[in-house]
């Protein structure tokens, strides 16, 4: 395909061959492959799967931990190579999901990694690649983990915590790190602020609309203009959501019911809820010059109150402080 030899592709695979090899073929190959899958469809569905590459098999092998994965022999002599997803069962038999291919640096297929309990795992430990943290802390030389997934991109973490998305032909950079440190500098304690941000991949991947602010006081809270569904019982189901933690609600799975019925949610520097499904008054000076859709202005208009952490139906994410967008992140 001609992102084959795009530039963009070529600075990922030099990116992830890192400065002491020489060699980034096999890397280039493998985002190659996993960019054409990402293209494809099966029975109206789409094709995905996933690859491990690991650069010294041998430490690999030996440091993996047992008793989170399965590495499966597989009895071929081949190589990874050109069209190696060409067949279905390359990508059904391996899904990118609980199992993934491992290739190193010859391109030689080591195995088939199975994750052994995938239900341990939600969508939020998926979204920062939690379920391969044990992968990662091998040390076994260069390590990264390239999935087509099901919006039709690719997806590449690296040890170092980077996220590589590939979306309509392009390349973007996604650090979970810049929004974790800006909550946390913000004044939220470093769990609440790795769920928070894991829980704003997890709904950008599954391509919802959200927006969530965490607000400076309890006592300033921005002014509402009605909420969302205008009926009594969606009133009485709001009210279900106050006084509950993130933490409660990410375990419960409500917390995606709750942010993605649209409107605003509120919560305080403690991840407790205060509100939710509001709809904020943006009659207040200065409001009126904002541009950009409804949730745009109403996450310039929460972030007078705190931090504003937008999610568009297309992926990005985008923080707003004080009437400003201070981070923006392509997914």
């Amino acid at each position: 395909m001609a992102s084959f030899s795009a530039f963009g592709n070529i600075l990922v695979a030099r990116y992830l061959r890192g400065r002491a090899a020489s060699n980034f073929w096999t890397p280039q190959l493998i985002l190659s492959e996993v960019q054409s899958l990402s293209l494809q469809r099966y029975e109206g569905s789409p094709c995905t799967s996933g690859i491990v590459f690991t650069s010294e098999p041998t430490i690999f092998v030996k440091k993996l931990d047992k008793t989170l994965y399965d590495l499966e022999g597989v009895d071929y002599e081949g190589t990874f190579d050109v069209d190696f997803f060409s067949s279905p069962p390359t990508y059904r038999y391996v899904d990118g999901k609980n199992a993934f291919y491992v290739v190193d640096n010859s391109r030689k297929i080591i195995g088939v990694l199975r994750i052994r309990s995938p239900m341990s795992y939600t969508v939020y430990d998926r979204a920062v690649f939690s379920h391969l943290r044990s992968v990662f802390e091998l040390e076994a030389g260069r390590t990264f983990v390239a999935i087509s997934n099901n919006q039709g991109t690719v997806t590449v973490q690296s040890r170092n915590g980077l996220q590589l998305r590939w979306k309509n032909l392009f390349w973007s950079v996604c650090d979970t790190d810049i929004i974790v440190d800006f909550l946390i500098e913000f004044g939220l304690e470093v769990p609440l602020a790795t769920k928070i941000v894991s829980l704003l991949f997890a709904i950008s991947d599954m391509r919802f609309g959200a927006l969530l602010l965490v607000v400076d006081s309890d006592c300033a809270l921005p002014r509402s203009a009605g909420s969302i569904g205008g009926t009594d019982f969606s009133a009485a189901l709001k009210e279900l959501s106050k006084g509950k933690t993130v933490t409660q609600a990410m375990e419960s799975n409500e917390i995606l019911g709750i942010l993605t019925s649209d409107g605003l949610t509120t919560i305080n520097k403690d991840g407790v809820v205060l509100s939710a499904g509001d709809i904020i008054d943006l009659s207040g000076p200065g409001e009126s010059s904002v541009t950009g859709g409804g949730r745009t202005q109403a996450a310039v208009a929460a972030s007078r109150f705190g931090v504003a952490l937008k999610i568009s139906e297309d992926g990005p994410i985008t923080v707003f402080h004080k009437g400003d967008c201070v981070i923006k992140m392509q997914r």
